[in-house]
C-alpha cells in the first residue's frame, strides 16, 4: 500500500529563526494525516485520540512506500515520537527538483500544485493564524483538519504527476537519480536524528589530499587558460570570465543577455542572437613597446627644448674630456 503522510507540529521562534524539528523542547506533534492509494483518509489528533499512535503505526506497518513533501521532516517527527518505519520513501519535493534539471523554481507544495495545475491546491487557511502568532495547537481542529487534508491530497496528486512524467521518453533517464536521491533522504534523516561519528585524523588526511589535488588542478587549469587566452589574465573563480574562456564570447550587455533567449527557439535563431549580441573573444599577445620602452607614455618636447638638451649634452661631454686630458697629462 502506498501511503501519503503529513504531520502538523508546533514551532519555536528563536534568534529570528523558526525551528521546526522535534528536538526543540517546546515543540510537539499535533496532528498526523494519512492518505492511502485506495483513497482512505485518516486524520489523527495526537493529543486527543487515545489510540492514535496504534492506528498510525498500523498504517505504517502496512505501507510499502511512504510519500511526502519534504519527507525528511516527516520521518524525523514520526521516529522521534516513537513510530517505526524502515521502508522506502518517495519525496515529491526532491522528485520535482530533479525534473527541473537545475532550473531555479520554487519547490514548495503550493508552488508545485500551481505549476502542475493540480485538482487540489494548497490552502491559505493557516496564514492569518501564523501572522498573528497563533500556534498550530491553538488553531480550531476543523480548520486544521481541512488544511491537513488538502496537503495530503495535493501531495498524492503531485506524486502521481511526477511518476507519470518520469516514465516519459524525455525523463526516464532520471529514474535512477530519483531512486538514489530518495535513499539518500532517509540517510540524511538518520544523520539529523542520531548524528554521525567522524575520524578526525582520517578527515585531516583527506583534507590534505584534496587540497593538494586542488592545487594541482588549479595549476593545470591556469596553464590551459593561458594557452587558450594568451596574455589575457582569466580569473577562474569568476563565472563571467570563465564563460569567455569556454564559449569565446563576451556579451555586449550582460544585464540583458538572459532576456534574449527562449527555451524553444530554433537553432538558427539562437545562433543569430548570439552573433548579434556578443563579440568574439580572441587570444591576445602583449608586446614590449619600443617607443615608450614599457613606461606606457612618451614625453614630447618642442624643437627649441630638444636643441637646448642637445647643447647641454655636448657641453657635458666636453667637460668630461677636458677633465680626462688634465688627468692624463699630470
Amino acid at each position: 500500500m502506498k501511503l501519503t503522510l503529513d504531520v502538523e507540529n508546533t514551532v519555536t521562534h528563536r534568534d529570528g529563526k523558526i525551528h521546526l524539528d522535534p528536538f526543540e523542547t517546546d515543540n510537539k506533534l499535533v496532528m498526523v494525516g494519512c492518505l492511502t492509494d485506495r483513497g482512505e483518509e485518516y486524520l489523527f489528533r495526537m493529543d486527543v485520540d487515545e489510540d492514535a499512535h496504534e492506528k498510525v503505526q498500523a498504517l505504517l506497518d502496512e505501507c510499502t512506500i511512504l510519500i511526502g513533501h519534504n519527507i525528511v521532516h516527516d520521518l524525523l517527527w514520526i521516529w522521534e515520537c516513537g513510530f517505526a518505519y524502515t521502508g522506502p520513501v518517495f519525496d515529491t519535493m526532491l522528485g520535482e527538483y530533479i525534473l527541473l534539471r537545475g532550473q531555479k523554481q520554487p519547490l514548495s507544495l503550493e508552488a508545485c500544485a500551481e505549476r502542475y495545475d493540480l485538482p487540489t491546491k494548497k490552502q491559505d487557511t493557516l496564514k492569518e493564524y501564523f501572522k498573528k502568532g497563533v500556534g498550530v495547537d491553538a488553531i480550531p481542529p476543523e480548520e486544521l483538519s481541512e488544511y491537513l487534508s488538502a496537503d495530503l491530497h495535493a501531495t498524492q496528486q503531485l506524486s502521481d504527476e511526477i511518476v507519470k512524467k518520469m516514465n516519459t521518453k524525455g525523463c526516464s533517464g532520471m529514474q535512477e537519480s530519483l531512486l538514489l536521491t530518495n535513499r539518500v533522504a532517509i540517510t540524511l534523516a538518520k544523520i539529523y536524528q542520531r548524528g554521525f561519528q567522524v575520524d578526525a585524523k582520517a578527515l585531516a588526511e583527506v583534507r590534505k589530499e584534496f587540497e593538494e589535488e586542488k592545487k594541482t588542478l588549479r595549476t593545470m587549469l591556469n596553464t590551459q587558460a593561458q594557452k587558450l587566452m594568451g596574455d589575457v589574465t582569466i580569473n577562474l573563480n569568476s563565472p563571467e570570465q570563465l564563460s569567455w574562456l569556454i564559449y569565446s564570447r563576451k556579451p555586449y550587455d550582460k544585464a540583458m543577455w538572459g532576456n534574449y533567449f527562449d527555451p524553444y527557439m530554433s537553432d538558427t535563431s539562437y545562433r543569430k542572437v548570439v552573433k548579434d549580441n556578443s563579440e568574439v573573444v580572441y587570444k591576445k599577445r602583449a608586446n614590449h613597446c619600443s617607443d615608450c620602452r614599457g613606461y606606457g607614455e612618451i614625453r614630447k618636447v618642442r624643437k627649441m627644448e630638444s636643441l637646448m638638451l642637445n647643447q647641454a649634452d655636448v657641453l657635458h661631454v666636453m667637460a668630461m674630456v677636458t677633465l680626462l686630458l688634465i688627468f692624463l697629462t699630470r
